[in-house]
């Protein structure tokens, strides 16, 4: 994590010194499929649960197998 955040300081202190905080800051590039995929799976469920009025604790259950 320590990695991590020292890169994302440098990235920080780069983007200040070039002034593209100043323009609106960095831009998606691409996003991954996977998470295009993911976020039409979790609306279809919330969607199939609103329209069959079912309390489905959908965050709880995708959590669990996050930290699986």
């Amino acid at each position: 994590m320590a990695s991590y955040n020292a890169m994302r300081e440098k990235q920080k202190q780069d983007d200040i010194s070039s002034k593209v905080r100043e323009k609106g800051g960095r831009q998606i590039i691409s996003i991954p499929e996977d998470f295009l995929y993911i976020t039409r799976v979790i609306g279809l469920l919330r969607g199939l649960c609103a329209d069959l009025d079912c309390d489905c604790p959908i965050l709880y259950i995708l959590a669990l197998h996050a930290r699986a």
